[in-house]
């Protein structure tokens, strides 16, 4: 079961320089999306389960973006703290390296990773006072089962005015929606302390604060759809419009669409100018406009959204738009042994 949200804490952040874990959603599962913070939190399950196929071809251009810290980790059992120093983060492009995350791993690290974790079985992780199984790295690295990663470039994107959220903003936005629709009076709505701290862009562990429309004007996320599919939105704060980033557009159709989006694309205009008085003009009257950006790489194999959306909100933010058409099974495969060998050699190095 996910663990409930503690209004006294403030959503987290991962170093900038290193690679986060974001979420793990079992297909089917009793529980829903676990509401999780920027470092590594919480594992429901993974499972592997084939879908639907999609065999339209994805060719037409992409509308491309526009335009951190401490891990913190306790528990009782095997406790993992970040092997890495926090340099003084870099205000860089960081395109050469997400574009070399889709590239395969020569086979000898490959194997020496595999041996270290041969050597772990039976081991329990306690990260950041969630526990993770002995299995937890292995099944990041296999295709098809459900898990989801993000690695952060946060100087770089700042400087571009762009910040990136984990799925708890989603989740207790979906969860308050039916409360926000039934107050008449929208503007004086009392909500979530935690909503108001990602606004402000008062994170635990950032070393500054990024303010949604005066400091941010694109905000990446990720979302779970029906505790069974990840996307990701990219939410433009200017215009008021949402493009979901959807690795599997079969898995939902339009009506769906539109029920899980509503919460977000209403109760977000409301929060902001909760918060401000100086809000766009143009935002649209009846709340935030959204829509499933086209022809983009599908994963028609079933069980890798989770990893897929995640680098979509990378290659999205960096403008790398031929890479999110046209990713290749291979490609995901080799994004999987990219982020278990990164959280690894976080976590325990590979000396």
């Amino acid at each position: 079961v996910a663990p409930k949200h503690n209004k006294n804490l403030l959503p987290n952040q991962l170093s900038t320089s290193s690679t986060q874990l974001k979420d793990v959603c079992a297909l089917n599962s009793t529980a829903g999306p676990s509401p999780l913070s920027s470092p590594v939190k919480h594992l429901l399950q993974s499972t592997s389960r084939k879908t639907m196929t999609r065999s339209q071809a994805r060719i037409a251009s992409l509308p491309s973006a526009k335009c951190s810290q401490q891990l913190l980790v306790s528990g009782p059992a095997m406790n993992l703290r970040s092997k890495k120093q926090a340099p003084k983060p870099l205000v860089g492009d960081s395109s050469e390296y997400i574009l070399s995350t889709l590239e395969a791993i020569n086979s000898p690290t490959v194997s020496k990773f595999l041996v270290k974790l041969s050597k772990l079985q039976g081991s329990e992780y306690t990260i950041n006072g969630q526990p993770y199984p002995a299995a937890f790295f292995s099944e990041i690295s296999k295709p098809q089962n459900w898990v989801s990663s993000l690695k952060k470039h946060g100087a770089y994107l700042a400087s571009r005015r762009i910040t990136l959220l984990d799925s708890m903003f989603t989740s207790i936005m979906s969860n308050k929606f039916m409360s926000f629709s039934q107050n008449l009076n929208t503007s004086a709505y009392a909500w979530n302390p935690l909503l108001i701290a990602y606004a402000r862009g008062v994170v635990d562990g950032r070393p500054s604060q990024l303010a949604w429309l005066k400091d941010v004007d694109i905000g990446y996320m990720p979302m779970n759809w029906g505790k069974r599919h990840w996307v990701a939105l990219a939410i433009d704060l200017c215009r008021g419009h949402i493009d979901i980033l959807d690795p599997f557009e079969d898995c939902t159709p339009q009506r769906k669409v539109v029920s899980y989006m509503s919460p977000i694309a209403q109760m977000l205009p409301s929060l902001l100018q909760s918060l401000s008085n100086d809000v766009p003009a143009t935002w649209p009257s009846t709340g935030f406009t959204f829509m499933r950006v086209p022809h983009l790489a599908q994963n028609d194999r079933g069980g890798d959204c989770g990893p897929m959306s995640l680098k979509f909100i990378e290659l999205h933010s960096h403008q790398l738009t031929s890479s999110l058409q046209h990713l290749t099974k291979k490609q995901v495969d080799s994004i999987r042994m990219h982020y278990a060998m990164d959280l690894y050699a976080e976590y325990l190095s590979f000396s």
